[in-house]
């Protein structure tokens, strides 16, 4: 999902950043008891969305129904109920179905609403909803073609007393035609019992039943040429990227209200959990504050001509098996060139496959920043270094999905890096390395994730892999030192974990700047 072009929310990021459980557990649903008054309800108007697809701009209605606790305590998790959104596609959107030969429709949903205390000047915090279903449903032959998302929303916590509102911010749309059979994949049906063979009077050597396709088999036709049936052929897809139109009302769906604790009435100036009264910081491991300013930094570039320009953070932790020791690696910006998803050239029906090209960006040079490190080699001699990891190669990052449930997916991330090692001491004494001790060749990396659980490119997440770390070469005056430096660092399998954090819009500022992520290990 990309960030519109005119979107006029400057803080707003396409991720989920900032307070705890927004992308938790949802709560169970209570048993609906027809309409209470201790709940509100979206007001159920329809708002006008511009979407990108491959044909141009379109225009499409989205009403969105939801509902939500009137009150609930401070650091309640609130959960969404009764999720559905409604999407009216404009004449040139449903002309797109037609004009495709699509004469049903069968896909998902995501949206993003943002969430924002009117009693505080802090930043709206984004929250996603990746896996709205939208189930078969035909396309009219004359006006305009409506399809309906509904799912379960996660858990939103937030942490802060006061009047809260939810608005509109963006929905993408991932519509293809069901498969052969009509429908969208499912469980398998429970099969019918065999029924039992009626006695026939005769032996059981005569009343054998005929193998299929015998002499005696009259159930089937014969496998003839005249009689195959024409492979199907394959399923067409559209892909709407909407924004909230730059001239809509900016009213919210619907408020509610955040109790201090102990609170029984009216909103107080309230406090975080803490007592601070500041912004709260991250609880659930991707970031470690909400952003106070709407900036993008200046390592973040938009490097590459496709529909979306994103940076975020990017940092780990990468294991060194010779020392039984772990280095750090700090976090540093990732730029991101995002096309639009599409059907996946040779992948089954309803999966759609995004190629994304990322940059990392330090001070003008393709690397992270220099990190210190401290171990212990052979369990008891303290080493010290500065490592430097530079980008060699084009990172690639593959992301397949499937827009129908269960909505399974995988994310691999392929690039080479480069590693130098700097203010080296060994047992307290430094070591003179010079300026280009660094691996020998390329180290090439695969990471890998699951989505949308463990990664997903704009909220992002962590990967993970093993990397073989080359020898190293230009240690010394004369490389008298390569042979240590390889012996202290090199060798093979060395577990590595990544985090990303959430995006930065280079283009439109949403979300920016990025937050730095809290590294996972």
């Amino acid at each position: 999902m990309r960030v519109a072009s005119g979107r006029a929310v400057p803080a707003v990021a396409v991720a989920v950043v900032g307070l705890t459980g927004i992308l938790a557990t949802p709560a169970a649903s209570k048993q609906d008891t027809g309409p209470r008054s201790d709940v509100v309800h979206a007001d159920g108007s329809a708002l006008p969305f511009r979407c990108e697809t491959e044909g141009g701009e379109r225009e499409v209605s989205v009403r969105f129904g939801l509902s939500l606790p009137e009150r609930v305590p401070i650091g309640e998790p609130v959960t969404p109920e009764d999720v559905t959104v409604d999407v009216t596609l404009g004449d040139e959107a449903t002309a797109d179905l037609t004009g495709r030969d699509m004469p049903s429709v069968t896909g998902s949903a995501e949206v993003v609403l943002a969430a924002a205390n009117e009693d505080r000047e802090t930043d709206e915090v984004p929250l996603v909803w990746p896996t709205l279903a939208v189930p078969a449903t035909p396309v009219p032959e004359q006006g305009r073609a409506e399809v309906t998302a509904r799912g379960k929303a996660p858990s939103f916590t937030p942490e802060q007393a006061g009047r809260w509102t939810l608005s509109a911010r963006e929905v993408t749309l991932y519509l293809a035609t069901p498969p052969p059979d009509g429908d969208a994949p499912g469980p398998e049906p429970e099969p019918e019992p065999e029924p039992e063979p009626e006695p026939s009077g005769e032996d059981d050597a005569g009343s054998e039943a005929e193998e299929p396709g015998s002499a005696a088999d009259t159930s089937a036709p014969s496998s003839t040429t005249d009689t195959e049936v024409p492979p199907a052929s394959p399923p067409r897809a559209l892909t709407l990227d909407c924004a909230l139109a730059p001239d809509a009302a900016a009213d919210p769906l619907l408020s509610w209200h955040v109790a201090e604790d102990g609170e029984n009435g009216e909103a107080g100036e309230g406090q975080d959990r803490d007592g601070t009264g500041s912004a709260p910081g991250e609880a659930d491991g991707t970031t470690d504050a909400l952003a106070e300013a709407a900036d993008v930094p200046e390592d973040c570039e938009d490097f590459a001509d496709e529909p979306t320009a994103w940076c975020a953070y990017l940092g780990g932790f990468n294991n060194i098996n010779a020392m039984g020791s772990a280095a750090r690696i700090e976090p540093g910006i990732l730029n991101l060139a995002v096309p639009n998803p599409g059907p996946c050239p040779d992948g089954p029906p309803l999966w759609f496959c995004q190629n994304v090209t990322g940059e990392l960006s330090h001070e003008g040079k393709q690397e992270f920043p220099p990190s210190d490190n401290a171990f212990h080699a052979f369990d008891f001699m303290p080493n010290a270094a500065t490592v430097e990891v530079s980008q060699v190669a084009p990172m690639d990052i593959e992301v397949q999905f499937q827009i129908v449930a269960p909505y399974e997916g995988s994310v691999v991330a392929r690039t080479e890096m480069s590693v130098r090692a700097d203010d080296v001491t060994v047992n307290g004494k430094r070591l003179d390395v010079g300026e280009d001790c660094r691996t020998a060749e390329p180290m090439p990396v695969t990471l890998t994730a699951d989505y949308p659980d463990g990664y997903v490119v704009d909220r992002g997440g962590t990967l993970d892999g093993t990397v073989d770390i080359p020898e190293f070469t230009g240690c010394g005056r004369a490389g008298e030192l390569d042979s240590l430096i390889t012996g202290l660092i090199s060798g093979p399998g060395n577990y590595v974990k990544m985090t990303q954090g959430s995006v930065c819009d280079v283009r439109n500022t949403g979300g920016c700047p990025p937050p730095i992520p809290t590294l996972a290990r």
